[in-house]
């Protein structure tokens, strides 16, 4: 496949100045779940959805992820109290619940009952609550954190998954082609687009990409 770099002609691109802006996109625009603890299955005190754009894997073994927080957000002080969170994944079903997590406070309404979401408890941190509504929770542990300025960086242990069964195959593999995720870039919600490749099919052999692709 390398020759067909040789024959490949990519448009190039005139660039202007800006001032530093922070427009790294796509990015995952993600629910973060916590709460100050459980009551039972479905009731937890000071449960909470939080809207995120600003979260990222940083490492593999062990696996560890990245969530940088505003500190006037209330997860903010429910992250900091317990130490413990959840990533839901979010799929385009749920871009209009996803916009409304991230324009109002924990403090003046119970987002997750206003948007209908549905909880339970996952077997990592049953003291968090997970939605029932996303395809993938990351269950995460706070090692450290740090404030940067307009927000709080916190790296966090990825302590277990809860995947949805609708995609998860019979081999045991995650197929999150099949979740419908939602993408989010410069203020507005993306929808993702076709599979153009997967990782290392510029080097696969042709049998090998005709059998994924």
């Amino acid at each position: 496949m390398f020759e067909q770099f040789a024959e490949q002609v990519l448009p190039v691109y005139p660039k202007r100045s800006f001032a530093p802006g922070t427009l790294l996109a796509p990015v995952p625009p993600v629910l973060v779940t916590a709460a100050r603890e459980r009551l039972s299955d479905s009731l937890y005190n000071g449960a909470n959805a939080m809207t995120a754009g600003w979260t990222g894997i940083v490492n593999t073994k062990p696996p560890v992820l990245s969530l940088a927080v505003r500190p006037e957000r209330f997860t903010y002080d429910l992250i900091n109290e317990t130490g413990e969170f959840a990533i839901n994944l979010a799929t385009v079903e749920m871009a209009a619940q996803v916009d409304f997590c991230g324009v109002r406070s924990g403090r003046d309404v119970d987002k997750i009952a206003k948007c209908g979401f549905h909880v339970e408890p996952s077997s990592s941190l049953p003291s968090v609550p997970i939605l029932l509504e996303s395809p993938l929770a990351l269950l995460c542990k706070v090692r450290k954190s740090e404030h940067l300025g307009s927000h709080t960086l916190f790296l966090a242990d990825i302590v277990g998954l809860e995947v949805a069964e609708a995609i998860c195959s019979n081999d045991g593999k995650i197929d999150l082609g099949k979740a419908g995720l939602l993408a989010y870039a410069h203020g507005h919600y993306y929808e993702l687009g076709p599979v153009l490749g997967f990782f290392g099919y510029s080097v696969a052999k042709a049998k090998i990409r005709k059998q994924r692709l």
